[in-house]
């Protein structure tokens, strides 16, 4: 499997993780905007602090691989929260 296919899979699958844990998991959104909005901020940071690395072993790139599937699950699940709450403003206004 080539690198390329790989990394589209894997944000193909995180995004199906949280669309299932919206579907899920109804309650577990943010109540309101300000923390919603919190979520995605911390989302998107640890997103961006992320290492990359280099050269690793087997162990390590699996690791790597399981925790960057649940950060970007976690990030997509925060941007399902947000467009559920505009798309109740905007029903409501």
């Amino acid at each position: 499997m080539s690198p390329a296919v790989f990394t589209v899979a894997l944000v193909i699958g995180a995004a199906a993780l949280a669309l299932w844990t919206d579907a899920r998991f109804p309650g577990l959104a943010p109540a309101s905007m300000t923390a919603r909005l919190v979520n995605a901020g911390i989302a998107s940071l640890v997103l961006m602090l992320f290492p990359r690395p280099g050269e690793p072993g087997t162990v390590v790139i699996l690791l790597v691989v399981t925790l960057l599937l649940v950060l970007l699950a976690y990030a997509f699940l925060t941007g399902i929260w947000l467009l559920r709450a505009l798309q109740g403003a905007l029903l409501r206004g």
